[in-house]
């Protein structure tokens, strides 16, 4: 099942890359309605030390059972996670969870992904993702997250910290 849900990950991973590379508009996700949002959603994060902010589209969804958060950046980054539950709590990230997320660079070896599951264990990869609030009125989350993505292509990590999303 770990190995199905990976594959999964991988491959909506890459959809969600796919889609913002071949998008010219700015896009705008939300929790489950076509109503648009009142509030800003919020996404940054350190990225080896480098401040990162999610300024070109930022987005969260409650579907099928998993919380996914999304991110674009107009320097060409894109940020997603996908939790597998849908209340607040943390959430651990590593090789043996179904909670996973990935960092692509679309100038960096041609958009690959780096993944919180790849590598041999968490010195690689993995971290903590805290969801602090959900309000399903208001169609709203907040979380605060910090963890490694590791690319086993060429055994490079990325270092993701104070990581923040709201709205």
């Amino acid at each position: 099942a770990l190995i199905m849900f990976k594959a999964i990950f991988r491959l909506a991973l890459s959809f969600f890359a796919l889609t913002i590379i071949s998008c010219q508009k700015e896009i705008s996700v939300e929790l489950g309605s076509s109503i648009l949002p009142t509030t800003v959603a919020i996404l940054k994060m350190k990225i080896d030390g480098s401040q990162w902010i999610a300024n070109k589209a930022a987005g969260a969804s409650l579907i099928a059972g998993f919380i996914n958060i999304n991110g674009i950046s107009a320097d060409g980054k894109s940020l997603s996670i996908t939790l597998n539950d849908t209340i607040p709590g943390s959430y651990v990230l590593d090789q043996l969870s179904f909670n996973a997320a990935g960092l692509i660079d679309s100038f960096d070896l041609g958009g690959l992904a780096y993944a919180s599951d790849e590598g041999k264990d968490t010195t690689e990869a993995g971290g903590i993702v805290i969801v602090n609030t959900i309000n399903k009125v208001n169609k709203t989350i907040s979380d605060t997250s910090h963890f490694k993505a590791f690319r086993a292509l060429e055994c490079k990590q990325k270092k993701l910290t104070k990581g923040y999303f709201k709205n």
